[in-house]
């Protein structure tokens, strides 16, 4: 019997995943390593300078993320099946994003 909500997932499909969220985070560090750069000639109405610590701190936590997730990535075996419970898909950055609205109320509450 399994107790909660438990995804099996084969190794490499999990491997293929974690490839996707790399990427993601290392798309988003370089986007927030750009912002850092922007100087006052860059600003318009549009696009207007961020904070330099926010746009650091933000960089940080992706390349952070980056390392974790391709270090898990590197642990997973191929011919291997992994079950994986919600806590796992949530550490390894595995499930879908939550609609703007969704995240918005977590943020306020």
């Amino acid at each position: 019997m399994i107790e909660g909500l438990k995804l099996t997932i084969p190794g490499e499909k999990l491997r293929m995943l974690l490839d996707e969220r790399i990427r993601h985070h290392q798309e988003c560090a370089d986007r927030w390593a750009h912002e850092q750069a922007r100087t006052p000639s860059d600003q318009t109405e549009d696009s207007p300078l961020l904070p330099e610590h926010m746009c650091s701190n933000e960089e940080d936590r992706h390349r952070w993320r980056t390392d974790v997730l391709s270090f898990i990535r590197e642990h997973i075996e191929i011919g291997e099946t992994y079950r994986l419970a919600q806590a796992d898909l949530e550490f390894g950055d595995l499930l879908p994003s939550a609609p703007e609205c969704l995240a918005q109320e977590d943020f306020e509450d």
